[in-house]
């Protein structure tokens, strides 16, 4: 039933957001450009750069309660706490080596997925384990 009702909710979630993502993740400069006028055209890269980050959050969110349904708030305060360390450390890092902002932000905005996949992947496999155990 959770697990149901789990993959119902990221489908509709990924479905509604495509065309948003889409828009942003081809055309942003151009849309920042034009809206906003030229000198804000290079804030439409920063949004290229982040909008994987966007998507990840999106997609989470209507389902982040499911440490709470089994118990595990626990195990998901450590788990936050390590991916907010891993991705902040990595745009410091890359922030401190040298790297252009547009670059360190890339490199932030892929670790931060990084962590918010392996987290999306946690969620599946307690719902897994919880489907085995109940049959």
């Amino acid at each position: 039933l959770i697990s149901e009702y789990c993959r119902d909710l990221k489908k509709a979630a990924v479905l509604f957001s495509i065309p948003f993502i889409a828009v942003i993740l081809f055309f942003a400069p151009q849309v920042f450009g034009w809206y906003l006028g030229d000198k804000w055209a290079i804030s439409g890269s920063y949004a290229q750069r982040i909008i994987p980050i966007l998507f990840m959050l999106f997609l989470l969110s209507p389902i982040s309660s499911i440490p709470i349904l089994f118990k595990q708030q626990q195990k998901a305060f450590i788990f936050s706490m390590s991916g907010y360390a891993f991705s902040l450390g990595s745009l410091f890092f890359a922030s401190y080596s040298g790297m252009a902002f547009i670059d360190a932000l890339t490199v932030y905005a892929v670790s931060f997925s990084l962590y918010q996949f392996s987290y999306l992947y946690w969620f599946y496999l307690l719902i897994k384990n919880r489907n085995a155990d109940t049959g």
